[in-house]
């Protein structure tokens, strides 16, 4: 190998803090995971569990195909147990030290604002920008890359000579824009316009995330597949002696309160539910029903447990964090039924989680939710606190509908229950980018 070959080949190693693969070239079919934009704990949210539910089958499938691990610092040791005969891990992003490089960077532009032309400062940028990845690129191109799946909705890697194909779980930002902040707003655009202008294949996860693509993008009908989501049964079997514990832990008694799981995004819509459970505990027979609302312990949720407070319903409704797998089942297993009050969902897998354990589910009659549940979930207006209040009493009083509820959601949920299927769905998709 020629000197110069042998430095680079050295340079790569150390780049991508892993040893060389040496049996790279032994597969024909190579296809890199773009898992950069991954986040510890659960700040990526459903999707999150769909990656990991493709990153356990994609490989099993189709073992005669070469997967690459695109990953961050703060989660590549998180999925080291994904690593295989044919499934590698390379570190293409240290976080931390790109956030210092760019700090420096805008430390010297900011100095050299009133010094550069507007033309000469746009020319450094994108060589900053160019610079981080280029090394990058040059090893997917080098050891042919076949394909880049970006399961997250971002490109971190453009490289015209190899194909992209990308999950699209919303465009929640371009119909509430509102629901995010200016820096989201743009991120978000420009992560839109990477996607649809670079992408060989764009995979949807509803019906109705489709119909928004073709509403607010020039994109080819044809190069976008719907996948729903289907996954196993992830959660343990609910813990019989632990509901005990928990009853002790937040107050409450089986059957006598509603949980909600998710994060305090602004689309989730927690506050008309505080409003709606505002008016329900007003109510003497209701008056000591409990709402559990899980979801990452974050400022945002913290603003959250304020509004309770204000409200003056901190007796009513529990924040416990992100619980144990173990712990929110068995929770939702105990519950009177689970609230999802979103208003803006591309699926909805919460929904599914609780239909499958047989616990009645209410929720919004918007965007994706009625593609899921079907006739199998007890929908209300998620802008209307006494439509929400109207589900919840009506859960609560009808035991027969309950019941038709809990028999129709184990019934529907068996529509999703087949990962191996979207894993083929997925692999052929990509081989027919390839």
């Amino acid at each position: 190998m020629p000197k110069w070959n042998l430095l680079r080949k050295r340079k790569l190693e150390k780049l991508f803090s892993i040893v060389y693969c040496g049996n790279m070239n032994k597969f024909n079919i190579k296809i890199a995971i773009d898992l950069v934009p991954m986040l510890p704990g659960a700040e990526n949210g459903g999707i999150k569990i769909l990656v990991c539910e493709l990153l356990s089958i994609l490989p099993k499938i189709a073992p005669d195909i070469l997967w690459i691990l695109l990953t961050s610092d703060d989660t590549h040791e998180d999925l080291k147990d994904y690593e295989c005969n044919n499934v590698i891990r390379i570190c293409v992003n240290k976080r931390h030290d790109l956030k210092n490089s760019f700090f420096i960077f805008h430390v010297l532009i900011s100095f050299a604002k009133k010094i550069l032309p507007l033309k000469v400062k746009k020319i450094i940028k994108q060589y900053f920008h160019t610079k981080t990845h280029n090394d990058h690129l040059n090893f997917l191109e080098n050891n042919n890359v076949s394909l880049i799946f970006c399961p997250f909705m971002t490109s971190f890697f453009n490289n015209h000579n190899i194909p992209i194909v990308a999950i699209v779980a919303d465009l929640q930002s371009l119909y509430n824009p509102n629901f995010f902040s200016k820096k989201e707003n743009l991120n978000r655009e420009i992560n839109y316009k990477k996607i649809f202008y670079k992408a060989h294949g764009v995979i949807t996860i509803s019906n109705f995330v489709k119909t928004t693509i073709l509403d607010k993008f020039n994109f080819p009908d044809n190069k976008i597949k719907v996948i729903s989501i289907q996954t196993a049964e992830r959660f343990p079997k609910p813990d019989y002696t632990r509901i005990k514990e928990l009853e002790h832990i937040f107050k409450i008694k089986i059957n006598a309160y509603f949980i909600y799981p998710a994060n305090a995004w602004e689309h989730k819509n927690h506050n008309t539910l505080f409003k709606a459970w505002k008016i329900l505990v007003q109510d003497l027979r209701f008056r000591d029903i409990k709402l559990i609302c899980t979801g990452e312990n974050n400022a945002k949720m913290h603003t959250l447990v304020g509004t309770v407070t204000k409200l003056e319903l901190q007796n009513n409704i529990i924040f416990p964090g992100f619980l144990p797998d173990k712990d929110f089942c068995t929770l939702l297993s105990h519950s009177m039924g689970m609230i999802f009050p979103s208003l803006y969902e591309g699926f909805g897998m919460p929904v599914i989680e609780a239909m499958r354990q047989g616990i009645p589910v209410l929720c919004s009659n918007s965007t994706s939710l009625p593609e899921v549940g079907g006739d199998a979930v007890l929908m209300f207006d998620p802008l209307n606190p006494k439509s929400i209040v109207t589900s919840i009493i009506k859960i609560m009083t009808d035991k027969s509908l309950r019941q038709n509820l809990s028999v129709k959601g184990i019934i529907r949920a068996e529509l999703y229950n087949k990962p191996y299927q979207m894993g083929q769905e997925y692999l052929n998709f990509f081989l027919d980018v390839i």
